[in-house]
């Protein structure tokens, strides 16, 4: 039997009260979902180049390959630097945060204009089993994984415990015995993050800065939607007609 909404409502309710509950369930549908990512698969990973780590930057001669970052500087934090919760980790624990590609990697950063990022390429160093958590943001969730599904998916701005529910799902994972997950990213379209609970699975290859030169937001009137007002910068409405606009914004839906 298929289980939905209402599974879901009990299982959230407990997490969020730490409640004990039955993880027969929850266990079972996510097993369901199993992966392998392959030795020797490419991924990215970013991190922001500012005043308080600018130092740590390569000279251009001082490591082959690494224009950036040396490598040491490019994987996980060690655990006693992490001080936020993020959404697979709590303050105090380190995991290894990947991206599919470069502009995903980029994308989760949230890189501000004209902000300089070293984009680092990894590769992994065995097969590694994880939990595929892909959420269909073309659907509302009706069934208990796609439910799962969007608690790894939706932003979280000003408040990150709210990443308690995606802690207490990666941790079920962790102690059932899998290296990691993969889950949809939020921030750019068709993007895959990977979380690998061993940080020194991936080999860090070489570093890259870029910078970012724009920042699109894009958004669609959704109350009163008297006129369905788009707000698109004016670089873009001013260049291109409605329909060309149209058919490029489509492309993302």
């Amino acid at each position: 039997m298929s289980l939905g909404y209402d599974d879901w409502i009990i299982i959230e309710k407990s997490i969020l009260q730490d409640e004990v509950y039955s993880q027969e369930e929850l266990l079972n549908e996510l097993e369901k979902h199993q992966g392998t990512l392959q030795s020797g698969t490419i991924y990215y990973r970013s991190r922001l180049i500012n005043k308080s780590n600018e130092r740590d930057l390569n000279s251009l001669s001082a490591e082959r390959d690494f224009y950036g970052f040396p490598a040491p500087k490019c994987g996980a934090p060690a655990p006693e630097n992490v001080k936020e919760n993020g959404r697979c980790n709590k303050s105090n624990e380190s995991v290894l945060y990947l991206a599919k590609d470069k502009y995903t990697s980029l994308a989760e950063k949230r890189p501000g204009k004209r902000q300089r990022v070293n984009i680092a390429e990894f590769r992994l160093k065995k097969d590694m089993r994880v939990i595929d958590i892909i959420y269909d943001d073309k659907k509302a969730p009706d069934s208990l994984m796609s439910w799962i599904a969007f608690y790894f998916y939706i932003v979280y701005n000003e408040n990150k415990e709210d990443y308690k529910i995606s802690q207490h799902i990666t941790s079920i994972i962790k102690m059932r015995g899998f290296d990691g997950l993969r889950y949809s990213s939020s921030l750019s379209a068709s993007g895959l993050n990977i979380v690998l609970f061993d940080t020194a699975a991936a080999e860090c290859l070489n570093s890259k800065i870029y910078q970012t030169i724009a920042l699109l937001h894009y958004a669609e009137e959704q109350l009163p939607r008297e006129n369905n007002e788009r707000l698109l910068p004016k670089s873009i409405t001013d260049k291109f007609s409605n329909d060309d606009i149209d058919r490029f914004l489509n492309k993302f839906k």
